[in-house]
């Protein structure tokens, strides 16, 4: 038994004593067909703990060296487990760690008032598969749940140990319905780069829907391998990753932002603004960064397979491998990778072969489902084929190959890439955020929802801080649009308005509604310096209704109208007044949405007119609906303040 926060394994990173050394608080080891259910508690360290709370880095180290670091809750090598109604608190290091298992429910743990440092929630790694987190909560000082793919781990000495022949993909997770709240809500660590397949590495088969995530970073990562690669270990190689695939992570309430750093995950789709590579990942199969020998296989790529288990696969090319699909007789087999292209001219250059059978290369929307782009090969020897094609809407699209009219035989698949060429942007434009205008716009965290059968764009619940950006640079302009405010966590400043003639952080007019105080203000800032052009009190904006405003910007003067009124007006006669920049949509711990905006050239724009169609409301969201558990995560503080829903 080791006392204090780490012990030492010479040339190892982050040697928690309560991971490398000592035992579980409850351990799980070589078991099948186990409960561990509730109501109940598991209570770590008190005693020698003065932290006041398990987030404070003031105090979360104090007594630290005195005590035994143990995990609640450890499970290695087992199946089939269910984890339920329980409460684990006090923890001094990782609450629970879930080593090469296959089918464990986690139902209703609430995990908080962690009494140390490295207070990771629901860790899940070595392989582990089929895992399933509902209904939990997490308030803690790291990471909450970790997905985390290692190879040969040097940690595993005790009571877990590394499996390097094993399949260690992390696949097939599933988190609903759960509020986490620590470092990352949910973290990618894909620590697999040194192993010699590195197929057997992904993170893979990921859903994550219907949670509250916050921290440092709703979704984040560590993606440098500190035990392979560049030594001593800096955190800073770009490309010591292991792969990312076939993600999905949506209608979530978002409290911080989400960030995968240098990742290239492919097959990726969410509404927190990670998106998917823009090129193909191993599009050659071969392994980069790798030692002689080592393999790639089907790294980064989806498939689908018939009936047949060797369907989809790697085989030799020449001093190299490629991709294949076959026994087609048995039916249809994909293999593709998603790919996230953006608004643009795109050219894909792919080798080509079947077994005298005619295979299809497609390009297919996966929004819409529609194939966009296909073609047809039957020839027998590799050949390089281009294919050239405009998308007028950044989106993500499967590209790959499958049967088409083959009933049998084989198709193969090499050296695929793609290069785009942006497309320009226009100056002036409309969009109802259902059209491909609506790519014209920096979108930033913002995202398409749907809201009673109308799309449109909103920031994130629980926004701190996002704008959407128009990209060009404006002098004079009018613009338009319908908004609303949807949900608010300010507690001292909030607000909605617009960034005009922004030139930098430091130099721009803003014009902005306060949804606390309830104000209209316009401020000039110019080299970090603020002045007050205008305020108007006692103006208010009411939650979840819809409003059209208008902003019309010619030479010094500005004007403001909000539902057909002009509401402010000015000119700016300094010397020092701002004469072009960006024009962008502002939040700040509010989430609005906004649609049907248009940005016109000056005086085009009748402002006394509707600004059709004003979109309904729907079933809006309520905050007091997701106040118990922000406050579980410390997140806000609720004034005492009607809200009100339509």
């Amino acid at each position: 038994m080791a006392y204090g926060h780490d012990v030492s394994i010479p040339g190892v990173n982050w040697t928690h004593a309560g991971l490398c050394h000592n035992y579980p608080l409850i351990l799980v080891s070589g078991c099948e067909n186990v409960r561990i259910t509730g109501g109940g508690t598991l209570r770590g360290m008190d005693p020698g703990s003065e932290c006041e709370d398990g987030t404070n880095p003031n105090t979360i180290w104090i007594g630290c060296q005195n005590k035994i670091h143990l995990i609640l809750l450890g499970m290695y090598d087992s199946r089939n487990v269910e984890i339920s109604d329980l409460e684990l608190i006090r923890a001094n290091v990782y609450h629970i760690s879930t080593y090469a298992c296959e089918n464990v429910y986690f139902g209703n743990v609430t995990m908080h008032e962690a009494t140390c440092a490295s207070g990771d929630g629901i860790g899940i790694g070595i392989g582990s598969k089929n895992i399933v987190v509902d209904r939990c909560f997490l308030r803690s000082n790291d990471d909450g749940v970790v997905l985390c793919s290692s190879y040969n781990e040097p940690r595993g000495l005790v009571w877990w140990f590394p499996k390097p022949d094993a399949d260690n993909c992390i696949s097939n997770i599933r988190l609903t319905h759960s509020c986490i709240f620590g470092g990352h809500g949910l973290t990618f660590i894909p620590w697999g780069t040194d192993n010699p397949d590195l197929s057997k590495q992904e993170i893979s088969d990921i859903v994550a829907y219907d949670n509250i995530l916050g921290g440092g970073y709703s979704v984040g990562t560590w993606c440098d391998n500190p035990y392979y690669g560049e030594q001593p270990f800096t955190n800073t190689e770009q490309d010591a990753y292991s792969p990312v695939k076939n993600v999905r992570i949506y209608d979530n309430i978002y409290l911080a932002k989400a960030d995968l750093l240098t990742i290239k995950a492919t097959n990726i789709i969410t509404d927190c603004g990670l998106i998917s590579a823009s090129d193909f990942q191993h599009g050659d199969f071969e392994r980069r960064n790798g030692q002689n020998g080592w393999i790639a296989g089907l790294s980064n790529w989806t498939y689908e397979k018939n009936s047949s288990p060797t369907s989809v696969g790697v085989t030799t090319n020449n001093n190299g491998y490629c991709g294949y699909i076959g026994n087609l007789d048995k039916g249809n087999a994909r293999l593709y990778q998603g790919l996230y292209l953006a608004r643009g001219k795109h050219t894909i250059k792919v080798d080509l072969k079947t077994s005298s059978v005619t295979a299809r290369f497609f390009v297919q929307n996966v929004r819409t489902n529609e194939i966009v782009k296909s073609i047809e090969f039957s020839n027998t020897e590799f050949k390089t084929y281009e294919i050239v094609f405009e998308t007028q809407r950044s989106d993500t699209y499967y590209i790959g190959i499958d049967a088409g009219n083959a009933k049998s035989g084989s198709a193969y698949i090499d050296n695929a890439s793609v290069s785009t060429e942006s497309l320009p942007v226009p100056k002036y434009y409309r969009t109802n955020m259902d059209d491909d205008n609506v790519d014209f716009l920096d979108k930033g965290i913002w995202s398409i929802i749907d809201l009673d059968n109308n799309k449109v764009l909103a920031a994130p619940i629980g926004n701190s801080l996002s704008n959407v950006n128009f990209r060009n640079k404006y002098k004079d302009f009018d613009f338009i649009t319908n908004i609303c405010i949807r949900s608010s966590t300010a507690t001292i400043d909030g607000n909605i308005g617009f960034l005009v003639r922004y030139m930098d952080d430091n130099n721009f007019y803003f014009l902005e509604y306060n949804n606390v105080e309830n104000f209209l203000r316009v401020r000039k800032f110019v080299n970090g310096s603020v002045d007050v052009i205008r305020v108007i009190h006692n103006y208010t904006l009411k939650l979840n209704e819809w409003y059209t405003m208008g902003v019309r910007v010619k030479d010094r003067t500005f004007e403001w109208y909000i539902n057909k009124e002009l509401v402010i007006s000015f000119t700016d006669n300094d010397s020092n007044f701002i004469r072009e920049g960006e024009f962008r949509v502002n939040a700040y711990n509010v989430s609005a949405m906004i649609d049907d905006v248009e940005i016109a050239e000056v005086n085009t724009i009748d402002f006394t007119k509707d600004n059709p169609p004003i979109p309904r409301t729907g079933d809006a969201f309520n905050l007091f609906n997701v106040i118990p558990v922000l406050l579980l995560t410390g997140t806000i503080i609720p004034r005492k303040r009607k809200y009100k829903t339509h």
